[in-house]
């Protein structure tokens, strides 16, 4: 086995493989840009080594550098994980060269699989059924369109490098085909150094389901059964489960030998996945082989019990498969969540800034692969996901139950999340009953918020008892002070049986709209005021920020954070982001130029649309920004 291994990656897929190695005596070897200084993996490895300059092309993508570290390092092989380089043959062909093993197949195989033209060609020769489109070296536009009005519509475009839904777009009318060619072409360029694009046909009902494979170097085959990858946003994965909902025994068997098949006519060796998509009749058609471990490979490993991590490197290694395709057992079932930094009621744009507190749910049968920690910057340089969530149940109904509760004590506060939303898809009764497709998100949450109510009034008590507890005294006015009529003006603080001790005036602003509190506090109870309904609680902070607040029968648990202008709650599953502000009876105005506009999202210009003096009405395109790997 192997001595050392250099982790070409970063986050939660970096700390797995670390993990796995450390685990089998390996030692461990990560790389970090500067803004990963003192990221998880960086922490957990045996060695690490400064990339330098924070953006992919310089970091994380820059073969010459990392090949170098490895050899400095002395290590015997490396671990690519999942994107970057992961499947890209150069860097394979990097590592054979230097006498380094590339963990994974060899550059040939993930050259023809990671061109989706030649791989659905590769696989029609093989016998297995692939999409109808076209799959030709012609790359010019009208070309293109030429031959997307033959195959009709809707159709996707793809791209024929790489994965993980970039250089992807549905198109549902002949007058969106050019831009949409245009735009995924770019996106492909910048994400796999490719533009080269096939058309599809469009299927009714799509389902995403993929076939997990293991393929030793002595040509022994086998696969580890399906994942359930239909419910997806920006045609990526956000929540997959096994078993799918969707299988039989004879529709499984039928789509593992041609999972093993497709392998097989490649000469694949490693871990990989081959995608197939299921239309409403049960017909599947294969569309990619992912080159590499897959995001969500956990939950494979939840059901099967076998390590994919750890198998890589045993075939790696040269160790023969010693599972047998009838050795292989599904018990249970599973589901995964992909938790991003992004914001689900707003395009799903990705959201930047400083984490002020994680905290992840713990118990039995819950995983947490994450690369994450309080006081992270997420930055606009990589892909947005900062976790995968994990549950395991004897059944379909018990780990989904789990995983609604696992989300509703997912603590992640700075930036926005899609943890609420994660929640709200599972809770959906149309998910419950297994009636999903790729356009599922689209079918049902095309206008979802977060917060449609606003605050709740579980949030702005938990507020209110905070900023009584922590503010200075004086910030708090003495009951006398608040009412210079009150007989008590010239007395003590002490009653008896009298609730009045401090007063707190306090404006909170949540989505330009702004809640008037006023809390009165005695010894041991707070009474607080909103929209002329009295609260009376008792609360106890147990930790710094954890609330437990007991009102009549209730109680609520929340936890509160501070950022630099704003405070952060956490109540009943839900993070909110408020701000104290103060109402001095002025109208704030904003001076605004006609036709000045502010971007969506933090992120690099790569096109502009307009130059000075072009006219543009509402709808028009004016510039493409990229921000975590998204245009």
């Amino acid at each position: 086995m192997f001595n050392k291994v250099l982790v070409a990656n970063r986050g939660e897929i970096a700390v797995r493989i670390i993990k796995a190695c450390q685990e089998m005596g390996i030692r461990t070897v990560a790389i970090y840009s500067k803004v990963d200084k003192e990221a998880p993996h960086v922490q957990l490895a045996d060695e690490s080594v400064n990339l330098g300059d924070p953006t992919p092309i310089e970091s994380y993508l820059n073969i010459p550098k990392i090949i170098k570290i490895a050899q400095d390092t002395n290590s015997e092989a490396i671990h690519p994980g999942y994107g970057f380089l992961a499947e890209n043959p150069d860097f394979a062909k990097s590592c054979y060269d230097v006498n380094i093993k590339f963990i994974g197949p060899t550059p040939e195989v993930i050259s023809l699989m990671g061109d989706k033209i030649a791989a659905k060609m590769t696989m029609a020769k093989a016998g297995v059924s692939v999409i109808p489109g076209y799959h030709g070296e012609k790359q010019d536009n009208s070309s293109l369109l030429k031959e997307g009005k033959k195959i009709g519509f809707p159709l996707l475009v793809k791209a024929a490098a790489g994965g993980g839904g970039k250089g992807m777009r549905i198109v549902h009318s002949e007058n969106l085909l050019e831009q949409s060619i245009e735009s995924a072409k770019r996106e492909s360029k910048s994400s796999f150094g490719d533009d080269t694009v096939l058309l599809e046909k469009y299927l009714d009902k799509p389902r995403h389901i993929e076939f997990q494979i293991l393929a030793d170097e002595h040509g022994n085959v086998i696969h580890l059964f399906e994942r359930e990858c239909s419910v997806q946003r920006r045609h990526q994965k956000i929540i997959e489960e096994t078993p799918s909902p969707v299988m039989t025994p004879q529709l499984r068997e039928k789509m593992g030998k041609a999972a093993v098949a497709a392998a097989k006519a490649v000469g694949y060796t490693n871990a990989g996945t081959v995608e197939f998509m299921v239309d409403g009749d049960l017909n599947y058609y294969f569309m990619e082989m992912n080159t590499r471990l897959q995001v969500e490979h956990p939950i494979t490993e939840m059901t099967t019990g076998i390590d994919l991590a750890k198998w890589q490197l045993r075939i790696a290694d040269g160790e023969k498969l010693t599972l047998k395709q009838s050795d292989i057992i599904q018990r249970g079932h599973a589901v995964e969540c992909r938790i991003y930094a992004e914001d689900p009621a707003n395009g799903f744009l990705p959201s930047i800034g400083t984490l002020k507190k994680v905290q992840a749910p713990t118990g039995p049968n819950i995983r947490d692969d994450t690369g994450i920690y309080t006081g992270m910057e997420v930055t606009p340089y990589y892909d947005p996901m900062l976790a995968k969530l994990v549950t395991y149940g004897e059944n379909r109904k018990e780990s989904n139950n789990k995983m609604i509760w696992a989300l509703s004590h997912y603590i992640v506060m700075g930036v926005i999340t899609n943890i609420s939303f994660l929640k709200t898809v599972l809770e959906h009764i149309e998910f419950k009953k297994g009636n999903i497709t790729t356009h599922f998100i689209d079918d049902y949450f095309k206008d979802w918020t977060a917060e449609k109510d606003g605050l709740p009034i579980e949030a702005i008590i938990a507020l209110a008892v905070y900023d009584s507890m922590h503010s200075k005294k004086q910030e708090i006015v003495r009951y006398k002070e608040a009412d210079p009529h009150s007989p008590w003006k010239h007395v003590g603080r002490w009653r008896v049986g009298g609730k009045g001790v401090w007063y707190l005036f306090i404006n909170y602003e949540h989505n330009n709209h702004v809640y008037n509190v006023s809390i009165e506090r005695s010894d041991k109870y707070y009474f607080i005021t909103y929209n002329n309904t009295e609260y009376k609680v008792e609360a106890e902070e147990n930790k710094p920020g954890q609330l437990k607040i007991t009102m009549g029968d209730r109680i609520i648990k929340s936890v509160i954070t501070e950022g630099e202008k704003q405070k952060y709650v956490f109540v009943d599953g839900h993070v909110f982001k408020v701000k104290p502000v103060e109402l001095t009876g002025k109208k704030k105005s904003k001076k605004k130029e006609d036709g000045d506009l502010s971007s969506p999202i933090s992120g690099k210009i790569v096109n502009v649309k307009v130059k000075n003096g072009d006219k543009v009405k509402k709808g028009d395109v004016l510039m493409v920004i990229e921000a975590m790997k998204m245009e």
